[in-house]
């Protein structure tokens, strides 16, 4: 009788494991990154884009902001002591930038879908997917340069630094993935980032 329950016990040990190992292998498969995943992901990204950008300029109010230009001259009172100046450079509705940013965004988006797929899904299969870093890095740049400027910047020169930084952010980003994605760890693009 000992020995008919540890053989019962034993297939029951046994028919858990398999069952273990299947649903482990089924959460592994339902979460894997396949390219048709990419592909409807970057369809949809772009459509959205394009949504928000035409729900931008219809539902956002007509605010303006202008951006200038700083520069050195000669103080109003005729001497010869150097002040700063501003120069207005452009005035622009700020629903019309959101709504560019939108369509840059889903342009990317649907070049990811299409015309530069396969660079982008051997990029992602290489785990060092340098085009989604560079195209998101321009989109953040551009993101944060409209944020800084609803948020009180109006130099020209500040806002382009703060948009080259950010970029620069993401490209260090991209080289501490390449780095990083064998056996060694380095830390210095991402620390530098």
């Amino acid at each position: 009788m000992a020995k008919t329950a540890k053989k019962s016990t034993a297939k029951k040990t046994r028919a858990k494991s398999a069952a273990v190992k299947k649903t482990n292998n089924s959460k592994a498969t339902s979460q894997t990154i396949t390219a048709k995943r990419l592909y409807k992901f970057n369809i949809f990204a772009g459509v959205a884009n394009l949504v928000f950008a035409v729900l931008s300029v219809i539902f956002i109010s007509k605010d303006t902001l202008s951006t200038s230009l700083t520069y050195a001259t000669k103080d109003g009172l005729g001497g010869n002591v150097l002040g700063p100046a501003y120069k207005t450079l452009a005035t622009v509705e700020i629903r019309y930038l959101l709504a560019a940013i939108f369509v840059i965004s889903a342009i990317f988006s649907l070049l990811l879908a299409s015309r530069l797929r396969n660079t982008y899904e051997a990029g992602v299969n290489n785990s060092t997917s340098g085009l989604r870093w560079f195209l998101s890095g321009i989109t953040l740049a551009l993101t944060l340069e409209l944020t800084s400027w609803i948020g009180g910047v109006r130099d020209l020169i500040t806002l382009k630094l703060v948009a080259g930084l950010v970029l620069a952010t993401a490209i260090l980003a991209w080289m501490n993935e390449r780095e990083n994605k064998g056996s060694k760890k380095h830390y210095t693009a991402f620390g530098l980032s």
